[in-house]
């Protein structure tokens, strides 16, 4: 069953429903890892959007050494936000992202 076939059950307190099957589906979580040029330290935010509007954030952190790894990611479509603008979308629909270089600029002055 997909989400969007859902139906709605209304509760009220002190009431019982019964005849209901939940079932629930085992993923596999994902990870994302690599590295930053041109940020020592710090996070970026990395997003995806949701079936029926919204969205759901994960903070990045960026160690020191500009390394980077998220992991316990579910298998969707994000985007990578870091600083000064920079969005890299990121794909975790068919496993795991490695190895990723992510360049940020400093604004020419």
């Amino acid at each position: 069953m997909r989400v969007d076939h859902a139906v709605p059950i209304k509760l009220q307190a002190g009431r019982e429903v019964t005849d209901i099957t939940i079932t629930m589906q085992v993923t596999a979580l994902r990870h994302v890892a690599g590295r930053v040029v041109g940020m020592s330290g710090g996070y970026m935010l990395l997003d995806i959007d949701l079936p029926g509007g919204g969205s759901e954030g994960a903070a990045v952190t960026v160690e020191k050494d500009g390394t980077f790894r998220r992991n316990g990611l579910r298998a969707a479509i994000y985007t990578l936000r870091a600083p000064g603008g920079l969005k890299k979308t990121i794909d975790l629909t068919n496993g795991d992202a490695d190895n990723l270089l992510i360049e940020i600029r400093k604004p020419d002055r």
